[in-house]
């Protein structure tokens, strides 16, 4: 009988051993994945400042208000909002406009050296995207980051529409 006991002590222990580890690891996950869907939801606030601050640019070096893509003020802002928590890539900036009816935007970056025309049922807007890696914590899943893109569109205020 107190053989038996000895077993049930050993196997008590391997089975809490067991159970704290899973614990952890999905407590770890867990924490893992707050900290990304965090770090996503800043670059998403990043991409909507950064269009609306295009959006409203009285800062304009183009022809007829275009935009010029190459302004470093909305980079700036964009990467200095994500610094330290994210590694931004890239940060674009496109004119686009979207056809009423449609939700679908039509995006091209503008040269300076041609005007955007002015088409009565379209609406111009400025699209800004955001690339780049958000680190892991814990790298639970073997890799060292997760990718990311995200973008966000204003109404141009500046140009007729």
């Amino acid at each position: 009988m107190a053989r038996h006991r000895k077993h049930q002590r050993g196997q008590a222990l391997i089975e809490t051993s067991l159970v704290i580890g899973l614990l952890v690891l999905m407590v770890l996950g867990i924490i893992e994945f707050g900290y990304v869907f965090f770090a996503l939801n800043m670059v998403t606030n990043a991409a909507r400042d950064g269009s609306r601050a295009a959006a409203a640019s009285q800062d304009r070096t183009g022809l007829c208000g275009a935009y010029n893509s190459t302004n470093t003020a909305v980079d700036s802002l964009v990467r200095a909002q994500l610094a330290g928590v994210v590694t931004v890539n890239t940060v674009t900036i496109d004119q686009c406009t979207v056809t009423s009816g449609s939700t679908t935007p039509v995006c091209s970056t503008v040269p300076a050296s041609s005007c955007a025309s002015f088409v009565p049922g379209q609406i111009p807007t400025i699209k800004v995207t955001v690339t780049g890696s958000i680190p892991y914590l814990f790298g639970l899943l073997g890799s060292s980051a997760f990718n990311f893109s995200r973008a966000v569109t204003f109404r141009d205020e500046i140009r007729p529409g």
